[in-house]
């Protein structure tokens, strides 16, 4: 059984808790020892890695901003395909709004040179010297992070059958961006780091990656000192640029995922309902779905207030996994009398990376 939602839903609903209008993603990649840059330079890479987010991967004009029409009158963008996203520039827009079959090269190019100058008016001078002293880790990072299969969703298979798809672009400033907050138009599409360009030629691929758009900036940088700018390492690029959070920060969480974690005890303790649907047979064999939402229902409260709250003490959702994989042994009443929820605990899940454990 596929747990179905047929309503969308906006995301998971702002309590008086202050943290919870912002998802943040707490499992650093990067592994090895960890050094300290200096708070300025961890400042500044912070700021250069939201720069990338808001300026390389997203078009400057964009869904919901207001522009002046041939009247002189102000509208409000609402196509995607009136915006400077990279497929439509290459492709090609006619009157009438149906995508068309150019090969723009010249269109994409001004683009790109577009987005890579308003990155750089967004830096300082000592944002662009650290920069230049990264760059060359940064797009051989992203080089290596590039993925030669297309990745799945790994929620789509079990639950929501509307649930938004895998995220598979890069990510830069996952934990300082908010989700309620961030309302520019969604990344550029085109910017994957999975291998999907199957309606563009072989030899433009190149146009839309995101290492030659970091190698457009190396060159508008020109020679930039970078002296006293420590040498960024993994730990360092994973923290500052991909995360948007100090070194400082992931050292504390090592130290607390090396104690006794809560998510330990709780394997021990599960809630009830998990207990039940794991062995539908032994519990609940003859009882009507109606029936059992009546008894079990306050439990599969339960878990999805932990769902939740994990969610908002930063915190992996262990037991929304573990639903997951008995979906199929629950009936359809309790998925359709809490589908606003589950739908939003699920669109936060794929936006911020989190994945099954084994």
């Amino acid at each position: 059984m596929k747990i179905r939602i047929i309503k969308k839903n906006r995301l998971i609903k702002e309590s008086t808790n202050t943290t919870t209008a912002r998802y943040r993603q707490t499992q650093p990649r990067a592994t090895g020892e960890i050094t300290h840059a200096p708070e300025e330079i961890q400042q500044s890479r912070i700021e250069i890695g939201l720069n990338i987010d808001r300026f390389l991967q997203r078009p400057f004009v964009t869904v919901g901003e207001e522009i002046m029409d041939d009247d002189g009158e102000m509208r409000t963008i609402t196509d995607p395909k009136e915006t400077n996203l990279l497929l439509y520039l290459y492709r090609g827009v006619d009157p009438s709004g149906k995508l068309m079959n150019n090969e723009d090269i010249a269109a994409v190019n001004r683009e790109l040179k577009q987005r890579v100058n308003h990155f750089l008016m967004g830096l300082s001078q000592f944002d662009k010297k650290v920069l230049a002293s990264d760059i060359d880790f940064i797009i051989q990072s992203m080089s290596e992070e590039r993925s030669s299969e297309q990745t799945p969703s790994h929620q789509s298979s079990r639950m929501l059958k509307t649930a938004p798809g895998h995220f598979d672009d890069f990510s830069f400033g996952t934990r300082t961006r908010s989700i309620y907050k961030d309302t520019r138009a969604g990344k550029d599409f085109m910017l994957k780091k999975t291998p999907e360009l199957k309606n563009i030629p072989e030899q433009h691929h190149f146009l839309f990656s995101m290492e030659n758009l970091m190698g457009r900036v190396k060159s508008s940088l020109g020679e930039q000192s970078g002296e006293n700018v420590p040498p960024l390492d993994a730990v360092s690029y994973d923290a500052n640029y991909r995360l948007g959070d100090t070194t400082q920060q992931i050292e504390t969480e090592r130290d607390r995922d090396a104690q006794p974690s809560e998510m330990n005890f709780g394997k021990a303790v599960r809630n009830l309902f998990l207990v039940v649907y794991s062995n539908p047979d032994e519990w609940v064999k003859y009882m009507s779905p109606e029936k059992q939402l009546e008894l079990y229902g306050p439990y599969f409260v339960m878990l999805l207030l932990k769902v939740k709250d994990r969610l908002e003490k930063a915190e992996y959702p262990a037991e929304f996994f573990e639903l997951e994989k008995i979906a199929d042994n629950v009936p359809q009443v309790f998925f359709d009398k809490y589908e606003q929820a589950i739908e939003s605990y699920i669109m936060g899940i794929e936006a911020h990376g989190f994945e099954e454990r084994d």
